[in-house]
């Protein structure tokens, strides 16, 4: 089976396909023309280069947090005295695609694609290439199912701050977690 991953060059992607070389998949991976990608190709990925064409739902909410306050969080809530079945949500900012997408930018010095589609396009495409995976049988091109881009039109808001005031958790900004990620990329 054929596993096409964006962002592995990041630091979860990395992760992802250190352990991906374990098995039997043949790895494709969507990187920037000034992405390093020795670690992909040692692997054994095929890395196509390019950028992303457009930018898409960029009015929707998400949760985002650095990996490292997730682990945090599962430390103290481990060690936090009489904690046995507490629920924690662990989010440092919720912001839209188009103001990650704006951060990255700011940070990067990439130009953002200058086609921001609409969300009804978004879904029409979504529709068109789940229509085409499930005739062949395979994902849809950029994980762009239908269900995925419902939940991100729809997006989510989550309040993290009952970890905070808990256990203790002081959140990086979603700033400085993506300023540290790009010049490690």
């Amino acid at each position: 089976m054929k596993i096409f991953v964006t962002g592995g060059t990041g630091f979860i992607g990395t992760h992802l396909i250190r352990r991906l070389k374990e098995t039997q998949y043949e790895l494709y991976c969507l990187a920037r023309v000034t992405s390093q990608v020795e670690k992909l190709e040692e692997a054994g990925a095929i890395v196509i280069r390019g950028k992303m064409p457009a930018q898409v739902l960029t009015g929707s909410t998400f949760p985002f947090v650095h990996v490292r306050d997730v682990a945090e969080a599962i430390v103290k809530a481990l060690e936090k005295k009489d904690n046995i079945g507490e629920k924690y949500m662990i989010v440092s900012e919720n912001m839209t695609f188009g103001d990650i997408n704006k951060t990255l930018s700011d940070i990067s010095g990439t130009k953002l694609p200058k086609l921001v589609l609409p969300d009804s396009l978004t879904i029409l495409g979504a529709h068109l290439l789940t229509g085409l995976a499930n005739l062949v049988k395979k994902p849809p091109i950029l994980d762009m199912s239908v269900d995925q881009m419902r939940l991100m039109k729809h997006g989510l808001q989550v309040d993290g701050s009952k970890a905070t005031r808990e256990l203790g958790l002081s959140y990086m900004p979603i700033r400085a977690a993506l300023e540290e990620q790009v010049e490690q990329i």
